[in-house]
């Protein structure tokens, strides 16, 4: 079953128990303001009543809508965390085969290498930074406090542009990070994370002597060349 098919299942394709289902229901409820139908009172209603409502409402709520309704409640919801419901309904997601890569929300678990290996930059960009496996657990705890979230839920675009600040203490994790970056063909064009390559830090040198009134192209390249082979650049 693809990504595609399992978040256009319904609640109810899924099995989950009732109460389970009913308050994964509810959470898309305060999302959207629940179906067309007025929700039955549940004071005067019969059970059967109510019973034949959740039912009729969870065939028509989609995977995906929960998903939807889930991110909103992490985007409004500093430091929030799945309940028993939320879960149960991930656990069943990991069962049909969802990934990290499908969902930021799935478990670091579900993180296949060959999959996160042929993603594009695009798709990098949205994924979660635990996919890349270089960021020891302190210093995903620093990043958490930096962001102030789940270090599941910082994608990997949101640390390009937060600059090398939530990884200055872990050297090892920045580099390691860098390095595995650089092999997806990311650069600092991507990002303040990027630092300069050797190449491009040369190539700013250069720029620089050539502005100077005084120095022609020679003599820049005779400067590089020396500042190359002392170490500097």
């Amino acid at each position: 079953m693809t990504a595609k098919e399992i978040k256009d299942l319904s609640l109810t394709d899924l099995g989950l128990p009732t109460k389970t289902r009913n308050n994964l229901l509810l959470q898309v409820w305060r999302w959207t303001g629940g179906p067309i139908e007025k929700k039955p009172d549940l004071m005067t209603s019969s059970k059967k009543t109510i019973s034949e409502w959740y039912n009729s409402w969870a065939t028509r709520t989609t995977v995906l809508l929960v998903m939807l309704a889930w991110e909103d409640s992490c985007r409004r919801h500093t430091g929030i965390y799945p309940d028993n419901s939320m879960k149960r309904f991930i656990g069943k997601l990991v069962e049909l085969g969802l990934t990290k890569i499908d969902w930021i929300h799935m478990p670091s678990t579900t993180i296949k290498d060959e999959e996160v290996a042929v993603l594009t930059k695009e798709r990098l960009l949205r994924q979660s930074i635990v996919v890349l496996k270089t960021i020891s657990g302190k210093a995903q705890n620093d990043l958490a406090y930096f962001f102030k979230k789940d270090v599941n839920l910082i994608t990997i675009g949101q640390l390009l542009f937060s600059g090398n600040e939530p990884l200055s203490r872990w050297q090892k994790s920045y580099d390691n990070t860098i390095a595995r970056l650089r092999g997806f063909g990311f650069s600092r064009e991507d990002g303040p994370l990027m630092p300069a390559t050797p190449d491009e830090r040369l190539e700013d040198v250069r720029r620089k002597l050539l502005k100077r009134r005084y120095i022609g192209k020679k003599i820049a390249e005779v400067v590089l060349t020396f500042a190359k082979e002392e170490g500097w650049i």
